[in-house]
Parts: C-alpha cells; sequence; structure tokens
C-alpha cells in the first residue's frame, strides 16, 4: 500500500534576489506526486527547473501563480515524479522588489 509523503522546502532571498530550493526523493524510494503547493511572501518567478541528471523542466520563466495554476489543471504529473536518489531543483528570482520566503512543497506517496 502506498505511504503519503511530503517533501518541502523553503528559501528566503533578497529583493531581486535568486536562490534554489531542492526537493529531494524521500528516503531511497521512488516518489510519485499527485500535485506541488506553493506560497510566497512576494512574486516571485521561476527560471529554472532541473534534476540531479542535468535534465531541463523549463524552457523560459514562470511565475509561481502560473506554476500552481499549472499544477491545478493537472498538467504537472511527470515534473512531480522523482525517482530515487533524484530531486528536482527549482531556480528561483525575486520579483516583488522586498525581500521573499518562497515555500514549495510536492505530495505524493512511496511504495
Amino acid at each position: 500500500m502506498p505511504k503519503v509523503f511530503i517533501i518541502g522546502s523553503k528559501i528566503a532571498v533578497s529583493a531581486e534576489g535568486t536562490g534554489e530550493i531542492k526537493l529531494d526523493s524521500p528516503v531511497e524510494l521512488d516518489f510519485k506526486g499527485w500535485g506541488i503547493t506553493i506560497k510566497s511572501t512576494g512574486a516571485f518567478e521561476i527560471v529554472e527547473i532541473t534534476d540531479s541528471k542535468g535534465n531541463s523542466y523549463l524552457k523560459g520563466t514562470i511565475t509561481g501563480e502560473q506554476l500552481h495554476k499549472m499544477n491545478d489543471a493537472g498538467f504537472l504529473t511527470g515534473l512531480l515524479d522523482i525517482a530515487a536518489k533524484d530531486y528536482r531543483n527549482f531556480k528561483v528570482k525575486d520579483i516583488s522588489g522586498a525581500t521573499n520566503i518562497i515555500y514549495i512543497a510536492i505530495v505524493g506517496s512511496v511504495e
């Protein structure tokens, strides 16, 4: 039976600053992501999404709000699956003009 699992992290970025949020596969099992949640204290963009093998999952730039809407529409299914010992790295950039705390979490299951 699958076990529900949540992986999440946060970062504080300065005004117009950048940072990275790395979400690792929990334990040493494959993680099947069901959905993503995003919260921040200001507006931000996602400028890159990568994994441990150097694969890129984003061309261009999207806002955190856009990523959240894509999740609600069910478009992120494959992106949220993370193999054992792998990760998703989200490079983010503040566009609010003030210090910004950004939280990203993925809920899913491991077997």
